[in-house]
């Protein structure tokens, strides 16, 4: 049903690929997530995560399934560019960046108001993109986690939280503090 036409992404837990659906004839993107889970979860638990996110400012999910050894989530193929490739061309205009900004606590409250609570815990520019309309998208959903439920947290040195980084976590100590702090 789907065919690959190019790799997009690849990190700790899967990889990314931009398909074209042959029934829809519609371009997607494919996340297939380890079930034994390679980084810091379980592909099965990214899985279950992904399928309940529903905003505008996080790619649709229109498909999830099991496929051999593998899960795989069909979402929007986002097109545009990353907030790092916007800042890389210089400065942002303050009308602009508020608009950014704004978009990206509508996206953390959304997940913050889930139940149960939800954090994102990779905040950072690469993983902030800019569609051509203006809406922004947070992409790389791979290190969300359910709060209380920390096991292994990545992030990226930088931007994570010092909570995230210290080598003591404790159960628990991450919080909707550590995705602001981002």
């Amino acid at each position: 049903r789907y065919q690959i036409i190019e790799k997009i992404g690849h990190g700790s837990t899967g990889s990314v690929y931009k398909v074209r659906d042959i029934h829809l004839e519609k371009e997607w993107a494919l996340k297939f997530l380890e079930k034994r889970g390679k980084g810091t979860k379980s592909g099965k638990a990214e899985w279950e995560i992904l399928k309940k996110i529903a905003h505008k400012n996080f790619p649709r999910i229109v498909d999830a399934f099991e496929e051999d050894d593998k899960y795989a989530i069909v979402m929007d193929c986002i097109t545009g560019v990353t907030l790092e490739e916007v800042i890389e061309r210089g400065p942002i205009e303050e009308k602009q960046m508020i608009f950014i900004a704004k978009q990206i606590c509508e996206a953390l409250h959304y997940l913050h108001l889930r139940n149960p609570i939800l954090l994102y815990l990779d905040l950072k520019p690469a993983n902030i993109m800019l569609e051509e309309g203006g809406c922004v998208k947070l992409v790389d959903l791979g290190s969300v986690i359910v709060k209380g439920e920390e096991n292994n947290v990545s992030g990226t040195f930088g931007y994570a939280s010092p909570e995230q980084i210290g080598r003591n976590q404790k159960e628990g100590c991450l919080t909707e503090q550590s995705d602001i702090y981002s």
